[in-house]
């Protein structure tokens, strides 16, 4: 949930800012923002929380590609 959260608030700040017409160098710093996101979220483990059963589960997402 957190992930998914977190990919859809930088999707939308990233469309936000090309409605803008952000600068080239903006778009470089998004760009260098979307990929260091995408390698931090490779590297850990996420946790999701069934709110019904109040079990959670973690996903490895080393072995994942986005």
């Amino acid at each position: 949930m957190f992930v998914q959260r977190s990919v859809e608030y930088i999707l939308a700040t990233g469309a936000l800012n090309a409605h803008l017409k952000p600068t080239e160098k903006e778009n470089k710093t998004n760009v260098s923002h979307l990929k260091h996101f995408k390698r931090q979220i490779l590297t850990e483990k996420v946790f999701e929380i069934d709110l019904n059963t109040k079990k959670s589960k973690s996903f490895d997402l080393s072995d994942k590609e986005i």
